[in-house]
């Protein structure tokens, strides 16, 4: 079985794997790396936004697929219109597009990870923490923060809190003692609490009018926000190379495998398709945090054989295209699910609060932090005690 991904070695990556966001700011002062960490909260609140911007970015710097990269493509698509004819109007019009399909490369004429750095809301933010540095240098930055931070939405998520956070409740206690909040105090909070950030003024009088004009980007700098996706894509090969290893001993063939720049995988969320006896199935991979079994669920009690708990926050599984959702941790564990029954709740005629199955069916996966499968896909599950 395969335990570690194949570029292990490769620098760019490795010492990226006990990297933290925003750890490269940590030398700084500590208004710029709790600035950093706050925009991560506004990077995702403005996903679409921020897509465009660093796409009208890395625009003038990207080159056309090659042909042979092009050609090798074409194979895969006719696999997926003929067994998933329910998107092959969408493998048709990839096919049309795919001569307009460009990327930035990096000096080996490769595809570059700062490709995904359009969905990597961490890096984003480390770019964005980056351009208000260099805008600043040695300038004060009061009037900004002044301006960027909102006291009206701080004090009154304070008023309301309730929770256990020391910070937040010592900033409670100063609010309640009508004591006047610095500027760190407010942007601290706003790591917490993303309203505090005037997420308009941040782009309309901040980096449209101001950072992203003073602040001209060669491509090397930008290529340099890859700190969040190396380690991600680290972390996602080796759960995706478990997986395959799996797969493989229980004799599935593997027909392609994504990677890093697999248009497969960005268009259409596949990273694994597998075939035995003439049966094929798409395959998406996801990291999670862990993977346990429990006795009893809601749904399913002791005598119905329990099931299977996985936590983790995992985004974009495409239901249209993928037949099992491939689940791992990065010590090991891991699960494969297909389609099961959904689960609604109901209130039934006494007033109480119910849960049953309903016909339709849908991938398992921890979108909200946790999820149970109940019956993992040819018995292929792994849980460490």
């Amino acid at each position: 079985m395969k335990e570690n991904p194949s570029d292990v070695t490769n620098e760019s990556i490795s010492k990226n794997v006990n990297y933290k966001n925003c750890d490269m700011y940590k030398t700084s002062d500590k208004r710029i790396v709790n600035f950093c960490r706050a925009m991560n909260n506004h990077t995702k609140k403005y996903k679409d936004y921020y897509k465009n911007y660093i796409n009208s970015l890395l625009q003038d710097y990207k080159t056309n697929l090659p042909k042979q990269e092009r050609d090798k493509y074409l194979p895969i698509l006719d696999v997926i219109s003929k067994y998933k004819p329910e998107v092959s109007q969408k493998v048709e019009d990839f096919k049309r597009d795919i001569d307009n399909i460009s990327y930035v490369m990096d000096e080996h004429n490769k595809w570059h990870p700062i490709n995904k750095l359009n969905t990597n809301y961490s890096d984003i933010s480390e770019l964005l923490t980056y351009m208000v540095k260099k805008f600043f240098g040695e300038k004060s930055t009061d009037t900004f923060f002044e301006k960027l931070l909102n006291r009206d939405n701080a004090y009154e998520f304070l008023k309301s809190y309730d929770g256990s956070n020391p910070f937040i409740s010592s900033l409670k206690k100063q609010y309640d003692g009508n004591k006047h909040l610095s500027l760190d105090q407010l942007l601290v909070l706003s790591t917490t609490a993303p309203n505090v950030i005037n997420h308009d003024f941040f782009i309309k009088e901040g980096l449209e009018k101001v950072f992203s004009k003073k602040v001209k980007l060669t491509i090397d700098e930008i290529k340099s926000f890859i700190n969040n996706t190396t380690k991600n894509s680290y972390e996602g090969e080796i759960v995706e190379n478990i997986i395959e290893g799996v797969l493989e001993d229980h004799r599935w063939k593997i027909i392609h495998k994504g990677g890093n720049g697999d248009f497969i995988d960005m268009k259409f969320g596949i990273d694994l398709i597998i075939e035995k006896n003439g049966i094929y199935r798409f395959v998406q991979v996801k990291k999670v945090w862990d993977v346990k079994f429990v006795e009893e669920t809601i749904m399913r009690k002791k005598e119905d054989g329990g099931a299977y708990m996985v936590s983790g926050k995992i985004t974009d599984v495409r239901e249209d295209t993928i037949d099992l959702l491939a689940m791992g941790t990065m010590d090991g564990k891991y699960i494969i699910t297909e389609k099961q029954n959904d689960v609604v709740e109901y209130t039934d005629d006494s007033g109480q609060t119910k849960y049953k199955y309903i016909d339709k069916k849908i991938l398992p996966s921890p979108r909200t932090g946790f999820c149970y499968v109940d019956t993992p896909f040819e018995g292929l599950k792994k849980i460490i005690t």
